[in-house]
């Protein structure tokens, strides 16, 4: 599972940097550094882990040690930039408060300084004071306001407009393995023939009340997650579970054809459309991985389809629970919601590779 995770991380960390989103390239290198140059290691079946597995990954990871101290100096620049600039901002947003505070202090010093008549009114430096009513009037009756100058307005600085935010500090980099490379989840696009032709592979199983389980994978394309395959694993399937076999086949498939893991689908024969416990578990491994996961589930005879991810919350909560098989999970506040990031699209086709063959 972590060697698969790694082939993950590094597949979205070069389409990342092709794509020129060099910070999210840059996490990407560095939690897969982090996973196989520290964690993997104490992992206790680290060593039951084929040499020719073992082998590539590190290999992988002399490759791209150099690629993300490289990035690192890249980011480390625009950030420099980035901050120079908001402190730029910062000092014209100081000098024009101190020139507003210098215009009101003179305002109200020649107020104070201006004679009183004997109604009370202050008297202007030039001896008239026109009535309130006369006010752009001449004696026609008609306002001429609009020959008056236009004022002039100085230009003002909204913090909100300012490109920087934050001074990242990459040298206090956390080695935390839940990090997003992005602090928003992208749109991911699943054509629309997917439910339909999971349920006519799914028919045969479904009719002898056995869940199927399938994954959806994909491409990354200018920051859109769009499914092109459905992938079939071999599997063993109950009235409400399903356990794959053999994953290498799919693993060395989606290296082939160079496929991200978009998330999973699976049915309910008999049940609704909602996520267990053992589900929640299932795909908080997914979404771990990649934040925009999703899981859908098809419930037939209730005529029922959902598409779920996790909450925030949720993901806390199930990385801290280590309880296995079905138990209890507390319902508010929730775990997982409505996907609201998913939309179904009839361009594009779909290829489904059945390994249960």
């Amino acid at each position: 599972m972590y060697y698969q995770s790694g082939r993950e991380m590094l597949r979205m960390a070069r389409i990342y940097q092709d794509e020129g989103a060099l910070e999210s390239a840059y996490f990407l290198f560095l939690r897969y550094i982090t996973l196989f140059l520290e964690k993997i290691l104490m992992h206790p079946g680290h060593k039951e882990v084929s040499k020719e597995v073992r082998h590539e990954a590190t290999k992988s990871l002399k490759s791209i040690i150099p690629i993300a101290e490289e990035l690192k100096k890249i980011l480390e620049v625009t950030y420099q930039q980035d901050y120079e600039e908001w402190l730029k901002q910062e000092e014209l947003l100081k000098e024009e408060r101190k020139r507003k505070e210098e215009e009101e202090a003179e305002q109200k010093k020649r107020a104070e300084q201006q004679p009183i008549g004997g109604d009370g009114m202050k008297i202007p430096a030039d001896g008239y004071s026109p009535p309130p009513s006369s006010k752009g009037l001449l004696d026609d009756g008609i306002s001429y306001d609009f020959l008056q100058a236009p004022t002039t307005k100085t230009p003002t600085i909204d913090r909100q407009d300012t490109q920087y935010s934050s001074c990242r500090n990459l040298l206090n980099y956390t080695n935390d393995m839940s990090l997003k490379p992005s602090s928003c989840v992208r749109r991911v696009v699943l054509p629309s023939a997917l439910i339909p032709r999971f349920m006519s592979l799914a028919e045969k199983n479904t009719k002898a009340n056995k869940e199927t389980c399938g994954v959806l994978a994909g491409k990354l394309a200018q920051n859109c997650l769009r499914m092109t395959h459905l992938l079939l694993p071999q599997q063993e399937g109950g009235p409400d579970s399903c356990i794959t076999r053999n994953e290498e086949l799919l693993f060395d498939y989606q290296d082939r054809y160079d496929l991200l893991t978009l998330g999973w689908i699976h049915t309910h024969p008999s049940q609704t459309a909602f996520l267990s416990s053992v589900d929640l578990h299932t795909h908080s491994s997914y979404q771990l991985l990649l934040p925009d996961a999703i899981a859908v589930v098809v419930a037939p005879k209730h005529q029922q389809r959902g598409v779920y991810s996790l909450t925030e919350h949720g993901m806390r909560f199930l990385t801290a629970c280590h309880q296995q098989g079905f138990h209890t999970h507390p319902s508010e506040p929730p775990l997982y919601k409505e996907a609201s990031h998913v939309e179904f699209s009839e361009e594009g086709a779909l290829e489904v590779a059945d390994f249960r063959r």
